[in-house]
């Protein structure tokens, strides 16, 4: 990821990285990488292969006699 950056400390007194910074530093990279993977249509396109993939796997034991809706839900945070 080019955009995350790097956190550095090569035995330097005067630079010292806390865990706090190592937090804060993996919870903007993931904010970023959900980002892009949304807008990039990520999301969607996973949602649509899930919902065939649920819907092949009970048609394959069940047969066509049933019908299988998807119906998404937004998480809780």
């Amino acid at each position: 990821m080019e955009e995350s950056g790097v956190l550095e400390e090569n035995n330097n007194i005067l630079n010292l990285i806390k865990v706090s910074d190592v937090d804060q530093f993996q919870r903007e990279c993931i904010e970023i990488s959900e980002k892009k993977a949304v807008e990039g249509g990520l999301l969607e396109e996973t949602k649509t292969e899930a919902a065939k993939n649920i819907k092949d796997m009970f048609k394959a034991a069940l047969g066509d006699s049933y019908t299988v809706k998807v119906d998404w839900a937004d998480a809780k945070k």
